[in-house]
């Protein structure tokens, strides 16, 4: 594999992995507040699923971005011990 397709899959990746980012809290919250407002239907809850739900989803999707950046940290260590001067800064 060249050098130059090499630096270009992963600037793709990093691409893919700022739009996961930029994506995964707001869909989080918005599924986890759809959740909360079915279980208000089926309970008579209204309005606390939807509250409890969408403050799930804001804990699911903190941890997901957290994850992300946290995997995206090691791969830049990674990188840096073993000289790969191929990932875009």
């Amino acid at each position: 594999m060249t050098n130059e397709r090499r630096r270009r899959g992963a600037m793709a990746r990093r691409i893919g992995d700022a739009w996961t980012i930029g994506l995964v809290l707001p869909a989080a919250i918005v599924i986890g507040y759809f959740f909360g407002w079915a279980a208000d239907g089926l309970l008579h809850t209204a309005p606390w699923g939807g509250y409890i739900g969408g403050g799930l989803g804001v804990v699911a999707g903190f941890l997901e971005v957290i994850r992300t950046a946290l995997r995206l940290g090691a791969e830049e260590d990674r990188a840096a011990r073993e000289g790969d001067n191929d990932i875009p800064r």
